[in-house]
């Protein structure tokens, strides 16, 4: 089976989600499916022209059929950021009905569909790459900031997810959001992965959409789940970071993807992590002066690494980069010193220790934070 065969039965997947959105969509009026469904129908495209590629042959049919792959991924993309804040304010997530939320996605989906329509259209250069056996047309040379809307909306999917779990325990879109991220981080040496990514993360949509018509009336998390989570991905992330921080790159694919992917996956842990954490112990953070100092270290390791990634994209600033990742090392390193504290008083104190607030009263967690 050539790869090629591989890329169109991805497109099939598309396909069936896009049927299934249609159908739902004609019974239900629900009309949270019609950006997964023109998702779904854009990625079909995508995936069967990559697919053909190979048959069509080098030239102008395949470098025009090529061009509204770039176009409609720079306008539908980000798009997800809209409905994605939509979906949280259907499952009751408290904040995403409020005006702020509001404005801040119509800014952020705006802002990235210019800059996408400047590097996908406006700057488009179609060049034919060959991978595995398939034939396509890239972006050649690729603008440092063409992978900026796909993360903003990644982020913001991911957080939404997670979101929706804590208010109605219902978790595929963060899961699916999280394997798209990793999957991503394999896409420039392995375009299928990340493709295959981008089908996940549609069925993650599309069935949080169908769900969503339903909404059972499902409590939310309660408290002590969310801190045990929290306490164990911060556990898990800990050791990825310190290995991507310090291992230096090989020059060989294997080893340059396995730290893409360590990356990839410690930074999903701590946007879940640090998100938890917000739910648990406020912002600002309630709790004694260690619990604030604590919660405060964690709630930095956030703008430092979405500063390191950003930096990161860019030629110009790869130093910044180099000196958010130190930072971010010793934030962390800080969090999980005085985490082993606290761990170690739990220990000592049992199951039952309760946060001390600013007032200086323990109480229980709240039960249902959202």
């Amino acid at each position: 089976m050539t790869v090629s065969v591989l890329f169109e039965l991805i497109a099939a997947g598309h396909l069936v989600l896009a049927c299934l959105c249609m159908r739902w969509l004609a019974r239900t009026g629900n009309k949270l499916l019609i950006i997964p469904m023109l998702l779904c129908l854009a990625l079909l495209y995508d995936n069967a022209v990559i697919g053909a590629g190979r048959v069509i042959g080098a030239g102008e049919v395949l470098e025009l059929v090529s061009v509204p792959r770039f176009a409609v991924h720079a306008v539908l993309t980000p798009l997800l950021i809209v409905w994605a804040r939509a979906a949280a304010d259907r499952a009751g997530v408290a904040w995403a009905g409020s005006r702020p939320a509001v404005a801040t996605t119509w800014v952020l989906t705006v802002c990235s569909i210019g800059l996408a329509l400047v590097n996908d259209v406006a700057g488009l250069s179609l060049q034919a790459q060959q991978w595995a056996g398939t034939l396509r047309y890239s972006n050649i040379p690729t603008p440092d900031s063409e992978a900026l809307p796909v993360i903003i909306t990644g982020v913001f999917v991911l957080v939404i997810g997670v979101g929706i779990w804590i208010r109605r325990r219902y978790s595929p879109l963060m899961i699916t959001a999280s394997i798209m991220t990793v999957a991503a981080s394999l896409a420039a040496s392995s375009p299928l992965l990340g493709n295959l990514g981008e089908l996940i993360l549609a069925a993650g949509l599309v069935g949080t959409a169908h769900w969503l018509a339903r909404l059972p009336q499902t409590p939310p998390v309660p408290a002590g789940p969310i801190t045990r989570l929290a306490r164990r991905l911060g556990w898990i992330a800990f050791p990825l970071l310190i290995a991507t921080s310090t291992i230096p790159t090989t020059e060989a694919s294997t080893g340059n993807d396995l730290l893409a992917v360590a990356q990839a996956v410690y930074q999903v842990l701590l946007i879940i992590h640090a998100q938890l954490g917000i739910t648990i112990y406020g912002l600002p953070p309630r709790g004694n002066r260690l619990r604030r100092f604590h919660t405060g270290f964690g709630y930095a390791n956030i703008p430092l690494l979405a500063a390191g990634q950003l930096s990161a994209l860019f030629s110009t600033t790869t130093g910044l980069a180099e000196f958010c990742t130190q930072a971010l090392l010793i934030t962390i390193t800080a969090h999980v010193g005085i985490g082993t504290v606290f761990a170690l008083r739990r220990k000592r104190s049992g199951p039952g220790l309760a946060i001390t607030t600013q007032r200086g009263r323990s109480h229980p967690l709240p039960v249902t934070p959202h």
